[in-house]
């Protein structure tokens, strides 16, 4: 058995799966864009998200290395990362991602955040 570990750089759309004679299971994706941008960013807290996520990076440094340039002023990028590391069921994190826009997320996380009394 071939153990394969994926590393990934842009979001995709599974379309299908399908199996090859050989037992190797091949796909076609479809590229995905992210949340469309928010008109206006004064509307969006993300600050308390964007401090959460350096409290963990700083405590992990296995996810620190993952990005050697970090956004913590956008938006996008500060959800999406959270989304990653937030122990939540694949299921939730995809409804997340097919948001129109990054504000239900950040809102989402934020209501999470703030109903969990170790935050």
């Amino acid at each position: 058995m071939l153990g394969v570990t994926l590393q990934g750089v842009s979001l995709y759309q599974i379309k299908y799966i399908y199996v090859e004679a050989d037992g190797l299971r091949r796909g076609v994706v479809e590229p995905q864009t992210l949340w469309a941008q928010i008109g206006d960013s004064d509307s969006i807290e993300v600050k308390p998200l964007a401090k959460a996520l350096e409290t963990i990076y700083l405590h992990l440094e296995e996810l620190n290395r993952l990005y050697s340039e970090k956004h913590f002023d956008d938006p996008q990028w500060v959800t999406a990362r959270m989304l990653e590391v937030l122990p939540l069921d694949a299921c939730v994190k995809q409804r997340m991602l097919q948001s129109p826009t990054v504000t239900r997320p950040i809102q989402w996380i934020c209501e999470l955040m703030a109903s969990d009394p170790k935050s």
